[in-house]
């Protein structure tokens, strides 16, 4: 075991992605560190779960740059735990993503690499063959400076973020001439794994998001339990002191300096700094008020938050198919644009099998915390209803009724096994309003940093760089950075 300690305590609230990388960085930088966990274990977002003989993804479907050199293989090669990933292949000319037009029955394959996504594209819509050469030129310049300058020069990425150059992603359709509707939809299917729409977010921040899925994209096998288990073995190996069903509830300052943290259940970790990875809300209930400037507190309590999912898990009635992912939208709709004007049934849905033999399928609908009683879940405080589970199955139900036909080729009939609505989000995430995604980084908005002005203190998290897999980990790394240069300046 590697003997930790010194260069001073650290405290990293949230056991999730980003707080195992930055607590795994830290240890290694010589610090003796204190990673504390809300839920009875760690990862909870992304482990994963066994129900009725299958094994279920919850947030680890799939990743980009996971190939080869790609940034996210490299960044795990750097947490020295990418031995114990393994990339599940992909069969010359494969891909993971396919698109179905639910109105007029067409699809499309997202291919691995830019030029045979441009090829495919231009095939499908020739009259728009320029405007997708310089629209995926565009994203993948951006794309290249993530991907060339990370994780040693990060802060040209955050001048970028805040340049608000190109506008909005629906501003670079305008800007490049991509008109055409099923175009759009399928320039915007990935929206869906950031939680964030065309005319909302910045064309940057979708190119360093998404970018790396065209690159490439890859499964793990054993998904996100894998990745959790490495992860715990080298927090382990790095002498990380791990404590999990405890919430922290007050960062305690001496000075305007962070000096511990106090935990719900009346327990003191002493601490010289402290990275929170939760939600940037929490920060505002474990902290006096005058620890931030007023301005600072009023922008992390109107940051809009991603919305929640009713997600079904169910069972395949063929056997032995091929894994991947099925995204249902619709060609004239825009694509993930506008969803909550329509149905469930109608919204873009995301089919995911992960690689593994036990593996289920899991079905994910964007769903808004305010549609709860709509759908008879909630009572007027949202609290679950006394025939919740009854209701619950039966919009399931009702809605892997819609899916099926899309599906029924690659998976044969779907019979429900469970579902999560944002009420499941909302309890098993520590995430207000069950927001899958954590806060929307919106155009406008100006970035959350990982330095604060309180000392010891910074951030993490999906709010910090982006979404997803790779944002955790990339936001774990810079706050490790800004913590271990603020120690080495003490």
């Amino acid at each position: 075991m590697h003997e930790s300690g010194g260069r001073g305590k650290s405290v990293v609230i949230g056991g999730g992605i980003a707080g195992m990388t930055c607590a795994l960085l830290l240890a290694r930088q010589g610090m003796q560190v204190t990673l504390v966990e809300r839920s009875r274990q760690l990862g909870p977002t992304v482990r994963g779960f066994s129900r009725g003989g299958l094994y279920f993804e919850s947030g680890f479907h799939y990743a980009g740059s996971i190939e080869g050199c790609g940034l996210l293989q490299r960044l795990l090669d750097r947490l020295g735990i990418s031995d114990d990933i393994e990339v599940a292949s992909l069969p010359d000319g494969g891909c993971l993503d396919q698109v179905c037009f639910r109105d007029d029955g067409r699809g499309f394959c997202f291919p691995q690499g830019w030029e045979a996504l441009e090829g495919n594209l231009s095939a499908q819509f020739p009259e728009h063959s320029d405007g997708i050469a310089s629209y995926l030129a565009a994203m993948r310049r951006v794309w290249r400076l993530m991907d060339d300058s990370f994780p040693e020069r990060s802060e040209a990425l955050a001048e970028l973020l805040m340049s608000g150059e190109g506008g909005t992603q629906a501003d670079a359709f305008v800007s490049h001439g991509l008109s055409d509707p099923a175009l759009q939809s399928l320039l915007s299917a990935h929206n869906l794994l950031y939680g964030t729409m065309p005319s909302e977010t910045s064309f940057v921040f979708h190119s360093l998001v998404i970018g790396s899925y065209y690159e490439s994209m890859g499964m793990v096998r054993g998904g996100g339990r894998a990745l959790v288990l490495a992860f715990e073995n080298a927090l382990c190996e790095a002498g990380v002191v791990v404590v999990t069903g405890e919430e922290a509830s007050t960062i305690t300052l001496d000075g305007g300096r962070v000096a511990g943290i106090e935990l719900a259940t009346g327990g003191v970790l002493p601490a010289d700094t402290c990275v929170c990875s939760s939600h940037p809300s929490h920060l505002l209930r474990m902290l006096p008020e005058r620890a931030f400037r007023p301005v600072y507190r009023s922008r992390i309590a109107e940051f809009a938050d991603t919305p929640s999912a009713l997600v079904l898990f169910a069972r395949a009635e063929k056997t032995g198919v091929a894994p991947g992912n099925r995204i249902l939208l619709d060609s004239s709709s825009g694509g993930a644009e506008n969803w909550r004007s329509r149905e469930l049934a109608d919204r873009p849905h995301f089919v995911s099998v992960a690689s593994d033999d036990d593996a289920g399928v899991s079905v994910i609908c964007p769903m808004g915390w305010e549609e709860l009683r709509k759908h008879g879940l909630c009572d007027a405080e949202h609290e679950r209803v006394e025939d919740y589970r009854a209701r619950k199955k039966a919009l399931g139900d009702a809605l892997l009724e819609s899916v099926c036909p899309h599906v029924e080729e690659w998976l044969g009939r779907l019979e429900l096994i469970d579902a999560a609505t944002p009420i499941t989000f909302s309890d098993q995430l520590n995430a207000p309003h069950g927001a899958l995604y954590g806060i929307k980084h919106l155009a406008l908005d100006m970035p959350l940093l990982p330095r604060t002005r309180v000392g010891g203190l910074f951030l993490a998290g999906q709010a910090i760089v982006a979404p997803g897999i790779m944002g955790a980990i990339c936001s774990g790394f810079t706050a490790a950075s800004a913590a271990t240069d603020e120690v080495a300046r003490k």
